[in-house]
């Protein structure tokens, strides 16, 4: 049931994948060619400085799953009752706090951002995208978190991808009309709306959630020690944007937005595949089935090494040609920077590589052990930030997420292999280096048969490029697999061989 519980998640959050990426090359590009680069660095600002409200969650949702996962294992009905009933009553008082922010961002976000819009559209887009926040925390998130743990994002994400579909056609149609920005942030917010009321709706017709008047406030225990992980985790991922915000100008924000659209959807990809694994491990945890812990992690943890090698070294192949055609006929600044394109490509991968052992050690709960690194990482990110941003601008933000990335990475390596699956820290060290030196030999390969197409000056070059370059990474990376992890690619053919001899 699990295994099929994860197929289903994994196959619609890919479809959904795929309708965001192509809404996000759509949408993004027409607000950049009718709107310009400073609104488009404005809105992803704004977007990031209301993500800072995820600060008053802390550390309930993780907090929350950990019990969830044990709760619905065995099915005790009241305990999970319990558990919704004061995630449901705390998300509400986040989201009528997220209004007093709204305002106070919408008074102080015009005087600390370094651009030419106007202080009025700039208010109007604070108080547009605060909307869908609200809407987010106030309906969608309490019940959000108990499909997660319930290994069904396969739910949401069948209305997400529904509304994106209906988001996409509503903002190209006023966008192309002309609409102001305004207006078309504003409907994008009432079209959210309805992937909330679709999960309320659902989670009341499926599950017997009631209101107990008197919950137990102590249920959460965890949520102090979730709460310094997400602050932590909060200030590493957001850190970079709000740093360029007050220190470079909107279109040095609008780059790296763009730069980081690519990137993110390379990372939801990852996600589509990986969503449902920290819930299913940490339904293995509850009921101690160590064993099966153990074989299903080293399938994630291959695959996580198999994903990175064949999909960066496409993209570090890739990125500067997509990002000319992308940026074409947009001439307020220069959007082709081969070395921030690097530096990204490093920080995600090293970001990618650590998710199997962070996903690990949320399922099993340690929080609380785990805290010191979390902290760590945000201070070493804002930090080298901080010091970097005043001599190298965009790429000095990148490099103090890089260093980062690998103190927390090296951490949760050694945590998991010593703590949780009592194993040498010899498979790492193999796998890490098959990684680099695999995405050495594809990237060479890659660069030379991209010579031989000439310059990518068009879509169809672009893609013929991309199919010979994933051709190649896939490959390579298949062949020695077979030579080097040949029991990963068993215990994976045993995984799905259940699922694939279904009539």
């Amino acid at each position: 049931m699990r295994t099929k519980k994860a197929f289903l998640n994994t196959g619609t959050a890919l479809v959904y994948q795929i309708i965001a990426l192509i809404s996000g090359l759509i949408v993004p590009r027409l607000v950049l060619q009718y709107y310009g680069s400073e609104v488009n660095g404005v809105m992803s600002s704004v977007l990031q400085f209301m993500n800072a409200i995820g600060i008053l969650n802390i550390g309930i949702t993780g907090a929350a799953r950990v019990v969830l996962y044990k709760s619905l294992a065995n099915d005790e009905k009241k305990t999970t009752n319990n558990l919704m009933t004061a995630v449901i009553i705390y998300m509400h008082k986040v989201a009528f706090i997220l209004i007093l922010y709204i305002i106070f961002l919408a008074i102080i976000f015009p005087y600390i951002s370094n651009t030419s819009v106007s202080k009025k559209i700039i208010i109007l887009l604070v108080l547009v995208i605060g909307l869908n926040k609200f809407f987010e925390l106030f309906l969608g998130q309490p019940y959000r978190i108990l499909l997660q743990a319930d290994q069904k994002h396969y739910v949401e994400n069948i209305f997400t991808s529904i509304f994106c579909i209906i988001y996409t056609f509503v903002s190209v149609i006023m966008i192309e009309n002309n609409a102001c920005i305004i207006s078309v942030k504003f409907v994008s917010s009432v079209i959210s709306l309805g992937i909330f009321l679709g999960i309320y709706t659902y989670v009341k017709k499926n599950y017997r959630i009631y209101k107990i008047k008197n919950y137990d406030k102590n249920i959460l225990s965890q949520k102090k020690a979730a709460a310094i992980h997400s602050v932590a985790n909060l200030i590493h991922q957001n850190s970079d944007l709000i740093i360029l915000t007050v220190f470079e100008s909107m279109k040095i924000v609008s780059i790296y937005t763009v730069y980081y659209y690519i990137i993110g959807q390379i990372k939801a990809l990852f996600s589509s595949f990986t969503s449902s694994l920290e819930a299913g491990l940490g339904n293995v945890w509850a009921k101690k089935e160590y064993k099966i812990l153990n074989r299903t992690f080293r399938i994630y943890e291959w695959f996580t090494y198999v994903f990175v090698i064949v999909v960066f070294s496409c993209v570090i192949s890739l990125i500067l040609p997509f990002i000319s055609l992308y940026t074409k006929g947009v001439n307020d600044i220069n959007y082709i920077l081969p070395v921030l394109a690097i530096l990204i490509v490093i920080a995600e991968s090293v970001y990618c590589i650590r998710t199997p052992f962070i996903s690990l050690i949320y399922a099993a709960g340690k929080y609380e052990e785990t805290q010191n690194i979390a902290v760590l990482e945000a201070i070493f990110n804002m930090g080298i930030s901080l010091i970097c941003v005043w001599r190298l601008g965009i790429n000095g933000v990148i490099i103090g997420t890089i260093f980062a990335n690998i103190i927390r990475t090296s951490y949760s390596i050694f945590y998991c292999s010593k703590r949780l699956l009592d194993r040498n820290l010899k498979v790492v060290i193999k796998d890490v280096s098959w990684t680099i030196i695999m995405m050495i030999c594809i990237i060479t390969c890659q660069n030379a048969i991209l010579k031989i197409l000439g310059n990518i000056d068009s879509w169809s070059k672009w893609v013929i490029g991309g199919i010979l370059s994933f051709a190649i990474s896939l490959l390579f990376t298949i062949a020695s697999s077979f030579l080097f992890y040949k029991k990963e690619m068993y215990y994976s053919y045993e995984l799905i061989k259940p699922l694939l001899m279904r009539k």
